[in-house]
């Protein structure tokens, strides 16, 4: 009834505007409907993917939810964005299937049942997370702006943009930030993350908390990229130097990282002491002598600190702990007294060496011995250029850089350039290379010793899964009387990983 008021509305209005300005009522008459068809249901110039669906209602759900939002959002420019396969399910799980190459099946003929090896199945397991992004703005925002113009309706409704093309462009900014985010959580997403700030990792035993600035004001636990373990945490859990059929082949990127060494030496003959580990808390406790103590240490928090990456060891009453990852700096403190008289002292063995800076054409290296030293199957793939240009090389910018310095200097920028669906690709071997676009957060938001990485696969080896039709999943958007704001919420959920690690080289 709404929808059919307003489609009046605005032919009738159009009819009028048209007929002041001179045109025959035959003329003017299908033109009015067609602008009130315009203005009620297809998206506006500008691109906005929401324009006309608004005026219909602020809340989707559903097959809308799928159609309306979902689909044009994240299933096809989020995918495009990726090169990565987007797809929807209806569950809090899917299990992907796949069958592996088959090959040595071709036999001289002879009578009666030869029979040959069949294709091998693969199964991988996707869980999905639910997921929630919340935004509320002001009216004043908008303050003295065109769009007040717009926006003013006076009285005690001012500041509500209900029905009105700023609720179109906000929700279609709304949600291409939960789209960016979603990119960044299908690549960095990380459930055991600390969160970082100015170079300091802080207390995980809570929530980070940020106020309305995004000024940290307690916790640590990154709830920021700690909902879902994203493509590189999976590749890290998965890649190897001298991998085994069932792990990713690794190259090592070379930038002159060096492990951290800290040694806390335990002084005392009684009680208890803490020594302090990227803000943590871990005791120690007196037990016989220094050396038991230390070896009790040990025991006790060895496994805790490995998920950080820190190893810990002993030795003679001395506390020995080294960054399992040359270049993770972490921060320890001399062991303090809690009760008795345990305590003792910190010396820093070992300082942390970060990764330098690539080197003139070390990128082009990189990407030589990630196309070269794949598996067989993969080798074997990339042998045309026809397969070459369907895998795809995703790199960090450093690389990327890099590699396009090389190209400058041999004056064959041009030559390795390609063009896919209207955009613009630099190439290695007729292999597409496509920024993450992670740098940025890599540099503010960890304490990263892989600024430099480079995965090579194909795009239908990632998987990025979207359930829109859970019984919670919504996008909506409300005006709140008692906050005098504007608010909107997205609320679905997906997860994402890589399918078979045959299909995968990475450099880092």
């Amino acid at each position: 009834m709404k929808t059919a008021i307003k489609f009046g509305f605005n032919a009738i209005l159009s009819l009028m505007i048209l007929s002041f300005a001179g045109i025959s009522y035959s003329i003017a008459l299908p033109i009015s409907a067609a602008l009130a068809t315009i203005l009620n249901f297809i998206p506006t110039m500008g691109g906005s993917l929401f324009a006309g669906f608004i005026v219909n209602g602020s809340e989707f759900k559903g097959k809308e939810l799928l159609d309306i939002i979902l689909r044009p959002i994240l299933q096809k420019e989020l995918a495009k964005e990726l090169g990565a396969r987007v797809f929807l399910a209806i569950k809090s799980s899917v299990k992907l299937t796949f069958f592996g190459p088959t090959t040595k099946i071709l036999k001289k003929y002879a009578d009666g049942w030869q029979g040959g090896a069949a294709s091998k199945k693969n199964q991988k397991k996707l869980l999905l997370t639910e997921f929630k992004a919340e935004q509320q703005l002001s009216k004043q925002l908008y303050k003295d702006t065109i769009l007040e113009e717009i926006t003013n309706r006076g009285g005690i409704n001012q500041n509500d943009i209900t029905g009105t093309i700023v609720q179109q462009a906000e929700l279609e900014v709304f949600m291409r930030g939960v789209k960016e985010d979603a990119r960044r959580y299908f690549w960095l997403g990380d459930t055991l993350k600390q969160f970082v700030e100015g170079g300091v990792r802080f207390d995980l035993s809570t929530d980070v908390t940020v106020d309305s600035d995004g000024v940290r004001t307690g916790g640590g636990k990154d709830i920021f990229y700690n909902a879902a373990d994203g493509i590189w945490k999976s590749i890290f859990g998965s890649a190897s130097l001298t991998p085994t059929a069932a792990q990713i082949k690794r190259i090592a990127v070379v930038n002159g990282t060096v492990a951290q060494v800290d040694t806390h030496t335990l002084t005392g003959t009684s009680g208890t002491a803490n020594i302090s580990i990227n803000s943590v808390n871990y005791l120690a406790t007196w037990n016989t002598s220094l050396t038991q103590t230390a070896a009790d240490f040990d025991a006790t928090h060895s496994a805790a600190l490995l998920l950080l990456d820190i190893v810990v060891t002993n030795s003679a009453g001395d506390v020995i702990l080294t960054s399992n990852v040359a270049g993770q700096p972490f921060v320890s403190v001399a062991p303090a007294n809690v009760t008795g008289n345990l305590a003792g002292t910190k010396a820093a063995t070992t300082a942390n060496t970060a990764a330098a800076a690539l080197a003139t054409d070390e990128g082009i290296s990189i990407l030589k011995q990630v196309f070269e030293k794949g598996s067989t199957v993969m080798k074997n793939f990339l042998s045309t250029l026809a397969n070459a240009k369907q895998a795809r090389i995703y790199v960090t910018d450093t690389v990327l850089n890099n590699y396009r310095d090389t190209l400058e200097a041999l004056g064959t920028e041009m030559a390795n350039r390609l063009t896919i669906e209207g955009e613009d690709f630099f190439t290695y071997r007729g292999v597409p290379l496509m920024s993450m676009g992670i740098d940025d957060y890599l540099s503010t938001d960890f304490i990263s010793p892989y600024p430099h990485r480079a995965f090579l696969t194909v795009p239908n080896n990632l998987a990025l899964v979207l359930n829109g039709q859970n019984d919670d999943a919504e996008v909506k958007l409300w005006f709140n009387n008692d906050e005098n704001v504007n608010r909107q919420r997205a609320q679905f959920e997906f997860g994402m990983d890589f399918i078979l690690p045959e299909w995968c080289v990475v450099a880092y």
